[in-house]
């Protein structure tokens, strides 16, 4: 399966706008908006683990104890004393950490992070070490919610492998990723794809 993550940092002069994101720290009220008690973190608060502000200076990126976050300040309702930030953000992207296949930087600074649905979502970060942090804490997190994985055999496409993901609440499932989604309704491709599953199953100790 390929690296989870693969982080470098960018070169090159920075923006007023890169500048500034710079030292900029995630609002109060927006961090407890995050760690109240979600679905995705087994009916337990969640916590914060880094934060970042984006590059185009409209937003943040948010690692989680459960999930990633990408929240979006250009649209407010209202704002806290002296002209802060609303206490509720708009939300982009807010998806769990056994959602993410991999998340990879392209050398400019941004991050690319590939869901298992297919969809991709890109986060443009500045060069510092809070984007650093933020990137390093990706790549832990995902790699803490894939206990193990194996390839499915021909006649699958190639790259197809199962995967047995840890969520939150420590709970395991198991994933069929692929790049190519592979015909299940092909007898030969379904049992290929059952005897990886087992295979993982019985890797892990589980019952299958």
């Amino acid at each position: 399966m390929p690296s989870p993550l693969r982080p470098r940092r960018a070169t090159g002069a920075r923006t007023d706008a890169r500048t500034d994101a710079r030292n900029e720290t995630l609002p109060r009220a927006w961090r407890r908006h995050l760690t109240a008690v979600t679905p995705a973190t087994g009916g337990l608060p969640d916590r914060v683990l880094a934060s970042v502000r984006l590059a185009d200076g409209h937003g943040w990126a948010v690692t989680t104890h459960a999930r990633l976050v990408v929240l979006d300040d250009g649209a407010r309702d209202g704002t806290e004393d002296g002209g802060g930030p609303a206490d509720v953000p708009e939300v982009r992207v807010d998806r769990p950490w056994t959602d993410v296949v991999t998340a990879s930087s392209d050398g400019t600074g941004a991050l690319t992070v590939r869901w298992v649905d297919g969809t991709a979502t890109t986060l443009p970060l500045v060069d510092s070490r809070a984007s650093w942090t933020f990137a390093q804490t990706v790549r832990e997190r995902v790699q803490r919610s894939l206990v193990h994985w194996l390839p499915v055999g021909t006649p699958a496409p190639a790259g197809t492998r199962v995967a047995l993901r840890r969520a939150a609440d420590e709970s395991l499932t198991t994933q069929l990723l692929s790049d190519v989604p592979p015909d299940l309704s092909d007898e030969r491709v379904a049992a290929a794809v059952h005897a990886a599953r087992e295979a993982v199953l019985d890797a892990a100790g589980l019952p299958r």
